[in-house]
């Protein structure tokens, strides 16, 4: 076992969202069905990212979805440089971000900056007004942002790392569309971030990771059934050890890190 706290990115905002599940994620998989959204998000997700529909067997909606995303990233002057770009990022001495940046690009303008797309059934609620301007969506001012706005050590392909990520949010609420958001790193992302971080640690070494049980109980969580103790949850979940936060991270097919 290292001494290196491996934290990823997804889990930052689980954390906040529920420890308890946090703590049960480090330990199993989810082997039980999955919601119909999130399998169409992975598809999409999947053909993005350059696997071919015969790997994937896309629903429709997710395939609609995908070629809708990608005629928007052709048709507004998009160039990928790399996709599915995974990186150990360390951030304290003790700390390291595990991330998958779904596109490392360049806009029209030939600004460099991260894509992340987002498949989902509305859209992103935007703010009227805030300090840093207008039609602010809060989504894009998370977590996700400030860890995948921090630098790695090797910025490559860039001579410097992005300062911008970029989120193309496809909603089929009304028909399909995609809209945009982004996120531009602020000097106060790395404070936030690292403040995040050291509690997701503290919490972990101390076994504090209390249940916050609420309406995202009801259909939203996969590790509702293990941690309500429901009638047949063994069947739902495998034991894992490769997903202990101190043993470095090794990327697979399946992100079960």
């Amino acid at each position: 076992m290292s001494t290196m706290f491996y934290i990823r990115q997804s889990s930052i905002g689980q954390f906040y969202a529920c420890p308890a599940k946090y703590a049960f994620s480090r330990k199993y998989d989810y082997v039980g069905p999955v919601s119909w959204w999130l399998r169409d998000g992975s598809q999409a997700h999947a053909l993005m990212a350059g696997q071919r529909p015969d790997q994937v067997e896309p629903s429709d909606r997710a395939l609609l979805m995908f070629q809708r995303m990608s005629e928007y990233v052709d048709n507004h002057g998009y160039t990928i440089i790399e996709r599915e770009v995974f990186q150990v990022v360390p951030v304290t001495r003790v700390i390291s971000l595990v991330r998958t940046v779904d596109a490392l690009v360049y806009d029209k303008d030939r600004t460099p900056m991260l894509l992340d797309y987002k498949f989902t059934g509305r859209p992103w609620a935007e703010l009227e007004a805030t300090g840093w301007g207008p039609g602010l969506a809060p989504q894009a001012m998370g977590f996700q942002s400030k860890a995948y706005l921090h630098p790695p050590k090797d910025a490559t392909p860039f001579k410097k790392w992005p300062s911008i990520i970029r989120y193309l949010v496809c909603d089929d609420q009304e028909g399909i569309t995609i809209s945009r958001h982004e996120h531009i790193r602020r000097p106060t992302d790395r404070e936030q971030l690292v403040g995040a971080l050291r509690t997701i640690k503290d919490a972990h070494d101390k076994d504090r990771t209390p249940k916050n049980e609420g309406f995202m109980c009801a259909k939203y969580c996969d590790y509702r059934a293990i941690c309500m103790q429901e009638p047949g949850y063994s069947d739902l979940y495998k034991l894992n050890e490769a997903k202990d936060p101190y043993e470095k991270p090794i990327r697979s097919g399946d992100n079960s890190y």
